[in-house]
């Protein structure tokens, strides 16, 4: 029983865990497109919010090489 809690409390606090850094990774990914392109429309905020951590990744990756905000749709899922 008490090794059930366990198992259990550790896999929530992994979960967590995982869930800060992605969001640590999308608020620098914001942050990172707004000093590219100056402004960042309120839907990609939200968009980029909701992303896991391989899409914010892909786009870290290709940030540089983006011309347009609007080449984010590419990345970016529903």
């Amino acid at each position: 029983m008490i090794y059930n809690l366990e198992r259990t409390l550790e896999e929530e606090f992994q979960k967590r865990e995982a869930r800060g850094e992605v969001k640590g990774e999308a608020r620098m990914l914001i942050k990172l497109l707004k000093k590219k392109f100056a402004a960042v429309p309120e839907e990609y905020i939200e968009k980029i919010k909701k992303q896991d951590s391989e899409v914010l990744e892909t786009i870290g990756k290709n940030i540089l090489n983006m011309r347009d905000i609007k080449e984010l749709d590419k990345y970016l899922k529903e």
